[in-house]
């Protein structure tokens, strides 16, 4: 089921705000019931995320979420960056 979880959220989620994210979210893991999931510690390991953070990716959930969308992606993201947060890194 997390695999699940997470294939729904690399493949619709992507393109939502993070509100919306975590709403629906809720809503697939009590619809599978199914209820200590994260995406982020699902997908990447904490060295992996680490190595993010010090590469200069800010350790926000949002842009850890953003990270592993782009890395597990097959199409190439669209990235909206005012930030130049995932520029940089």
């Amino acid at each position: 089921l997390n695999s699940l979880l997470s294939a729904g959220f690399i493949t619709y989620l992507a393109a939502a705000s993070e509100d919306v994210r975590a709403d629906m979210l809720g809503k697939w893991q009590k619809y599978v019931g199914l209820q200590d999931f994260g995406f982020p510690t699902f997908m990447s390991k904490e060295s992996e995320m680490l190595v993010w953070k010090a590469e200069g990716l800010p350790s926000d959930g949002l842009s850890m979420e953003n990270a592993i969308v782009i890395l597990n992606s097959t199409q190439v993201p669209y990235i909206i960056d005012p930030s130049t947060a995932a520029t940089n890194w």
